[in-house]
């Protein structure tokens, strides 16, 4: 009876277990110095402390503002002892100034849906901002420039993450939110690395001043250029209203000096178109000169600064002098109002989780290092003995061959 042969998988097996038997204190002295130096070495390593924050972004917005229009038509109403000239005049004025928001709103509905006015951050607006965010280079000019006390930081790039009105799941779950419905940034958590705990929260809360500083100063920018735009596109529309005017026979030309002083003494619709294409001729010349300061500004706080001192000072130079005072001093109001806005926006961006200093550091991580070596160790010698008994046994025939 032929005897059967025994399995060769198990005789393997058999002479692995006797190789690691043969090598075992090779393996476990080997791995155990490993472990140990690695150990030690993770307490020479230099200490970094991490702080945390999570910085929240307010969801109201700016309100294009019609109520002015919306008071003259109840005025208009309540007061029936007017004349019927008296009245006529009004009824034009409030037609007007309707017109001319018509022509506005397409603009305004593009500058709320581009978030100029708006204190939420749409997922394009932060894609936007984040390659700024992020910007190492400019976070060290910020720090310099506006935190000249902020003491020693090493301005490393800081690690921040959006946190979203709703995710994923939230959007498929049952159809109480339709897919198509737009998410939107509601705040940023943000991670900052420095060698003392003290500097760590330092940092976090300059990273958390520089994100509010970057979200101006992108606001300040759309807002400049949109304006432009919306101050070009006013001025045509009084030009043809003005143009249909002059048109009617018996009509006779207004020219600056014949401007009426305030708008009290506006006494026709003529009047009133010239009024309104002096104020949209301000605001144009206005705009396009603090077009000329973003170019040499870099940050939100000292060009909004710059903006405020431009307002006050740039209608008072002599080119200006023959334009009415109530005109001068209606475009200065309605800048002021919207820097006003522009201001309690970013001051509508706060820590709701404030960073603290942490009271231990966060690298380097000892257990894991040590957990590392040991892994990596006890591989490498186990390799390291079959090796050896491989050579072992294969010396002499790779010396004959």
């Amino acid at each position: 009876m032929d005897t059967p042969e025994p399995n060769r998988n198990s005789v393997d097996m058999v002479q692995w277990i006797g190789i690691l038997l043969k090598r075992k204190w090779l393996i476990i002295l080997g791995t155990l110095g490993i472990t140990l130096l690695a150990f030690a070495i993770s307490f020479l390593l230099p200490k970094t402390y991490r702080s945390e924050g999570f910085l929240q972004l307010s969801g109201s917005s700016f309100e294009f503002n019609s109520q002015s229009i919306s008071d003259k038509n109840d005025n208009l109403a309540d007061n029936p002892h007017d004349t019927a000239d008296q009245q006529g005049v009004q009824k034009k004025e409030l037609l007007n100034e309707i017109l001319i928001m018509n022509e506005l709103l397409l603009m305004n509905q593009v500058m709320e849906e581009g978030g100029i006015m708006s204190r939420s951050m749409t997922l394009s607006d932060y894609k936007k901002y984040y390659p700024r965010f992020t910007n190492s280079h400019l976070l060290k000019r910020y720090i310099q420039t506006m935190k000249p006390n902020a003491g020693s930081l090493i301005p490393k790039v800081p690690v921040i993450e959006p946190v979203y009105a709703y995710t994923k799941k939230d959007l498929n779950d049952m159809g109480q939110i339709s897919k198509s419905a737009p998410n939107f940034v509601v705040g940023i958590k943000i991670r900052c690395e420095q060698p003392e705990p003290e500097n760590a929260r330092i940092l976090a809360l300059t990273v958390g001043d520089y994100i509010k500083d970057t979200i101006l100063f992108h606001k300040l920018n759309e807002y400049i250029l949109a304006h432009i735009v919306k101050t070009r596109t006013a001025i045509n529309a009084c030009e043809n209203a003005i143009l249909r005017d002059e048109s009617v026979p018996g009509k006779s030309r207004v020219t600056t000096e014949t401007i009426p002083s305030t708008k009290e003494k506006v006494e026709n619709n003529l009047d009133l178109n010239h009024w309104n294409l002096s104020i949209q001729e301000s605001r144009y010349k206005f705009f396009s000169k603090a077009l000329d300061i973003v170019k040499d500004e870099k940050f939100g706080e000292n060009l909004l600064h710059r903006l405020i001192q431009l307002n006050d000072t740039f209608f008072t130079d002599p080119n200006y002098s023959k334009i009415p005072a109530g005109i001068i001093r209606q475009v200065k109001i309605d800048l002021e109002n919207d820097f006003d806005n522009l201001r309690n926006i970013n001051r509508s961006v706060f820590f709701i989780s404030e960073p603290a200093a942490p009271s231990a550091p966060a690298k380097p991580n000892k257990m894991l290092i040590t957990a590392i070596a040991f892994l990596i160790s006890f591989i490498g010698f186990l390799c390291l003995a079959f090796l050896l008994e491989w050579w072992k046994t294969n010396k002499d025939k790779l010396k004959q061959s």
